[in-house]
């Protein structure tokens, strides 16, 4: 596990100047862990249907405790090079204050460049502040004046490198009397993710899907990359075409499987006509997407991640490929059987001695370790 800084201690030097925030700052908690709290972020570490264990937002806000089978996961790591993540306040929470906002983050080389605060109030209004450049590895941002009654915090992250990686955030201010004496992670805010996907679903009819905004700019999108490929001038730009077409169409695949119902509805999913005619013109543009019974969703197939690794064998995206086109499950059940275990053991423990540098293999030894435990319980004796 990494160690951790002391942001509270390192927030009092940097923003001693500030006489106010200092005279109080023996007095700010950790509201953030103190306070009933949901956390949601933008994109895949953060607003799938549940937070993402080993990158996902909640382990900004952990304390460095997070562990998954065995093994130490204590940060946050975005989807893009502009991401945001939110951690709301419970009703019964309040009413609490914030006074100021403070970021770890260890690894320079995966920093942000910027960050922006937005506050929402208990009564309905928001407020936002000018970004703020970020001073790894904490950078502490007081803000003008104590916000008092809030409701949620936002933080808009911009970096220059297309990952960044938050291993801690703190909100610091006054708790309410309704929070904790001892602190705790915060919940996955599944409810926010619901209205989100509520708030931006397309009109319930075939139209209504094809013409949705976020569809039609990833087909248009698609039908770029395609050309692309198609008239690519060497093997290396070929394959980063396929490769990017692939990764539009996951995308697509995902907008899919949000429009399959609401995320409340109790009846099972199944494919509208909207969106077998949006599968067809992907299909038509080189990556077929279909729907899963068995995951009540829409995937993407992986020719293009296959094409890359024809193409370009040893490029520098090829462990990415090769785990989304040979690793990582896309529909269909684990057989819970000794060959069915120790399948996923040689597949995972294959990658991890071809591309033993990439992201990819702390979640592989994750599962290595979990399917092991599988595996010797499977022996023993029935």
């Amino acid at each position: 596990m990494k160690a951790r800084t002391g942001i509270l201690a390192i927030a009092i030097v940097l923003v001693s100047g500030n006489v106010a925030l200092a005279q109080s700052q023996a007095q700010l908690r950790n509201v953030g862990r103190l306070c009933n709290a949901f956390v949601y972020a933008n994109g895949v570490n953060g607003g799938d249907d549940e937070d993402n264990p080993f990158y996902g937002a909640r382990n900004a806000f952990d304390d460095g405790q997070n562990v998954v089978k065995g093994i130490p996961y204590s940060s946050w790591v975005s989807g893009k090079k502009a991401d945001w993540i939110r951690i709301r306040f419970a009703p019964n929470s309040g009413p609490l204050s914030v006074e100021a906002i403070a970021v770890r983050t260890e690894e320079p080389e995966r920093a942000t460049d910027t960050m922006q605060v937005t506050i929402g109030f208990e009564n309905g209004p928001q407020q936002q502040f000018p970004a703020v450049k970020m001073t790894p590895p904490v950078t502490t941002y007081p803000l003008p004046a104590a916000a008092k009654n809030v409701s949620f915090v936002r933080l808009d992250f911009q970096a220059v490198k297309a990952i960044f990686e938050i291993d801690e955030i703190q909100i610091l201010g006054q708790v309410s009397q309704y929070c904790h004496a001892s602190e705790s992670t915060p919940d996955f805010d599944s409810e926010y993710r619901n209205q989100l996907i509520i708030a931006t679903r397309p009109p319930d009819s075939a139209e209504g899907v094809v013409h949705d905004a976020q569809i039609t700019a990833v087909m248009k999108k698609m039908a770029a990359l395609k050309e692309q490929t198609d008239t690519a001038q060497n093997t290396q730009a070929q394959a980063e075409g396929w490769l990017n077409l692939n990764r539009a169409a996951d995308v697509l695949a995902q907008r899919l499987s949000e429009m399959v119902r609401f995320p409340t509805d109790p009846a099972p999913a199944s494919p509208s006509a909207g969106a077998l005619r949006v599968a067809e013109k992907a299909k038509a543009l080189g990556i077929a997407v279909s729907f899963c019974e068995i995951g009540e969703g829409w995937n993407a197939d992986t020719t293009g991640y296959q094409k890359y690794l024809q193409l370009w064998a040893a490029g520098p995206n090829a462990d990415e490929a090769f785990w989304k086109s040979g690793v990582e499950q896309r529909c269909g059940d684990f057989e819970p059987s000794v060959e069915g275990y120790e399948a996923a053991l040689k597949l995972y423990r294959g990658f991890i001695e071809r591309f033993p540098s990439s992201h990819h293999v702390a979640e592989a030894k994750a599962e290595i370790a979990d399917l092991e435990k599988g595996l010797e319980e499977e022996r023993k004796p029935k």
